[in-house]
């Protein structure tokens, strides 16, 4: 939590928890830093785990998908509201193992459905492919799957005390501020560097703002105002006109009327 305080982090994408619960001692140390925690687990084996951790004053919610059926990668979603009509869906992701058939299926799976639920995804993580390998047929392949679901791979550095670029950080519609993004070579908190970035400013909605006019009718006199009806309805003159222009007359004057009210 140095760490975090130090850099002001307000969201972090933690893969390889190890966590083996809901509520724990890493989670109450997370709270107790002003940060709230959002995260998945393995429940039947050791390792693994993901989370998203945020500073408590932001609006972030947890979001389940109705997939059941990812068995390659684990992953934590929630959503951040960023203005009134701005919602982003983050990803965290964590893959191990052998680069499978159906670990692109299901990659396929999970993308399909969240683009097309979401205008706005960051995914980020530890994917354990090392796309710095330009003959690797599988970092190709994976570049390419996620290259079209519009999303944009940012990290280009060694992110492993070992070497090998394989904590990734995806997004689409530019949410990412790439010149900002750093790799924290010599934090030595584990066997993978922290990679810190900024978004874009999302402090005005993008929608064209309306205005709305109304009557004040709770303030209005409404006896006088039943009187100014009545006297409409005693004065006006529609003789000689069709039922369509008595209609108008008349929804003219009440109109000029409630004007005058309210």
């Amino acid at each position: 939590m140095i760490f975090f305080q130090d850099h002001d982090i307000d969201i972090a994408f933690i893969s390889e928890t190890w966590m083996t619960q809901q509520s724990n001692n890493t989670s109450a140390t997370v709270k107790y830093h002003g940060y709230n925690m959002i995260h998945d687990f393995r429940q039947s084996s050791m390792g693994g785990g993901t989370a998203i951790i945020f500073k408590a004053g932001l609006s972030v919610s947890t979001v389940n998908f109705n997939i059941t059926t990812i068995s390659t990668f684990g992953f934590t979603s929630s959503i951040i509201k960023c203005s009134l009509d701005m919602k982003i869906l983050l990803l965290c992701v964590y893959r191990t193992g052998p680069v499978s058939r159906l670990f692109f299926e299901e990659l396929h799976t999970l993308m399909q459905y969240v683009t097309l639920r979401y205008d706005y995804l960051i995914v980020a993580g530890d994917f354990n492919i090392h796309i710095e390998c330009a003959n690797d047929s599988h970092a190709t392949e994976f570049l390419q799957a996620m290259q079209s679901y519009g999303l944009k791979q940012h990290v280009d550095m060694p992110t492993h005390y070992h070497g090998g670029t394989i904590d990734l950080l995806f997004d689409n519609s530019n949410l990412i501020d790439c010149e900002s993004l750093i790799v924290y070579e010599d934090v030595d908190l584990s066997d993978h560097y922290p990679i810190c970035c900024s978004t874009q400013q999302f402090s005005k909605s993008s929608k064209e703002q309306k205005q709305i006019v109304y009557r004040e009718i709770k303030k209005i006199d409404t006896k006088q105002l039943k009187t100014d009806f009545i006297s409409v309805v005693n004065t006006i003159n529609i003789t000689g006109q069709d039922l369509k222009s008595s209609y108008t007359t008349f929804s003219e004057e009440v109109t000029k009327v409630l004007d005058n009210h309210a």
